[in-house]
């Protein structure tokens, strides 16, 4: 459409429209993924409870911050 310069507004609304669809589609696959990930680590022992985010993603050891989330991760000596 751009390069024979006929940019059709409704078009475009529509296949943005989709393309967010899509994204958010993909963003809960993600989540879902991680805590299906998340879960499998804990069962099989080899993530501890609580080093998990409540998103569901493996914390590794040290963080601040979930690396899919961005949440604030507290600490026990932060909370003490």
């Amino acid at each position: 459409m751009m390069d024979a310069e006929k940019i059709e507004p409704e078009l475009l609304k529509v296949k943005r429209t989709t393309i967010r669809e899509v994204a958010q589609q993909i963003k809960t696959k993600q989540d879902e993924l991680a805590r299906i990930h998340a879960q499998a680590q804990q069962f099989l022992g080899i993530a501890k409870p609580g080093t998990t985010c409540t998103c569901g993603a493996i914390l590794p050891d040290g963080a601040k911050f979930c690396t899919i989330c961005g949440l604030k991760i507290e600490t026990a000596s932060a909370s003490a």
